[in-house]
């Protein structure tokens, strides 16, 4: 049963948050879905839920119907199938709130979850768009790769570290974002992508100069299924992730400017053959991350002053005297990690001096 909270204050005439909730053939968990929504704490009536059916086939349109009449903060939009970036824009065409948040059809939320994110926009005014850790259910499904994934994702909190992830994975769930409305219609929402429309939006954001924030706790709960997106849509594989990184490193990173890439195994290989593609010159060096962990010598490294990393946000140019942009390329996560400290004790800083990829 959904249930709404009564608010002691008047409807404002702005609503606080408006939450885009895609839906297709979600009939078996879109009313928990929604129940949690309703049940958000500190909101009252300055919250809405608009969701938006994406040509479902089942019987989910009918039971967000009932859902709708029973609880006015629920708007229903039924659409002819199009894909979940047009969904979430024509949601966000829709919207009334000053916030923006996201959620999906088979996920749940903890009730305090959207009070708390709005509280971490009010002490941080300069972030744009808040994650939460995030985990995952039920226990039993959850593949190995997964937990690796998700205890990945869940480390990096704050700005510097999410943006210098960028080009690794995808730091921070979507469907958890509270984003403030303007920075979305700055770079025109989603878009359809020959990939993960999530990671597009993020580098698209950074390079507009999106700010990260993420709460440092579990407030949402992913669920995983056989039939989830990720493991059935072909784009969402690592080739697709891959892709859309050496996409958007092609549209900042000036030609001319010659690519030290430095990794091991398919990584450096995909990352080699991906940068030659797009016209970069590239130097590629092998370098096995287990000799660094036995203490062996890395080979010749380029001056600090003489290396570039690719910061996203401002189309900053390379500093007079950059000769190269310097890359690691590493799938394995504590490979990379490996060669990441041992850089960094030596002076070199990511995004400044490296980019990290994966």
């Amino acid at each position: 049963m959904l249930h709404a909270r009564q608010s002691s204050g008047r409807i404002r005439s702005r609503l606080t948050v408006s939450v885009l909730l895609p839906a297709r053939n979600a009939e078996e968990t879109v009313l928990e879905s929604l129940d949690c929504l309703c049940r958000q704490e500190g909101l009252g009536n300055g919250m809405e839920i608009i969701v938006v059916d994406d040509g479902s086939e089942d019987g989910t349109l009918e039971l967000l119907h009932a859902a709708a009449h029973r609880n006015p903060c629920i708007r229903i939009l039924a659409l002819p199938r199009a894909g979940i970036a047009s969904s979430l824009n024509q949601g966000l065409a829709r919207a009334r709130g000053r916030f923006i948040a996201r959620m999906d059809a088979d996920d749940l939320c903890r009730e305090n979850r959207l009070s708390l994110q709005l509280r971490y926009m009010a002490r941080h005014p300069r972030v744009d768009v808040v994650a939460t850790t995030v985990k995952m259910f039920p226990e039993h499904a959850v593949t190995s790769g997964m937990r690796r994934y998700l205890a990945w994702q869940n480390r990096w909190l704050t700005h510097r570290a999410m943006e210098r992830n960028l080009f690794v994975e995808c730091p921070l769930t979507h469907a958890s974002t509270l984003f403030r409305r303007e920075a979305l219609e700055t770079i025109d929402g989603w878009r359809a992508v020959d990939g993960p429309e999530d990671l597009d939006l993020f580098l698209r954001g950074a390079v507009a100069g999106w700010r990260f924030g993420k709460v440092n706790r579990v407030l949402y709960d992913w669920r995983e299924r056989q039939e989830r997106t990720s493991r059935r849509d072909p784009r969402l594989r690592r080739i697709a992730f891959r892709r859309l990184a050496l996409d958007a490193l092609a549209d900042r990173a000036p030609r001319e400017l010659p690519v030290r890439l430095w990794g091991w195994g398919r990584s450096l290989e995909e990352w080699d053959e991906g940068l030659r593609a797009r016209g970069f010159r590239v130097h590629s060096n092998p370098v096995n991350p287990r000799a660094i962990r036995r203490g062996d010598a890395l080979p010749a490294r380029p001056a600090p002053e003489t290396v570039w990393g690719l910061p996203l946000a401002g189309g900053t140019p390379p500093p007079s005297g950059v000769q190269e942009l310097w890359l690691l390329a590493y799938g394995a996560d504590r490979s990379r990690e490996t060669l990441d400290l041992r850089l960094r004790r030596e002076g070199y800083r990511p995004v400044q001096h490296y980019r990290l990829v994966s």
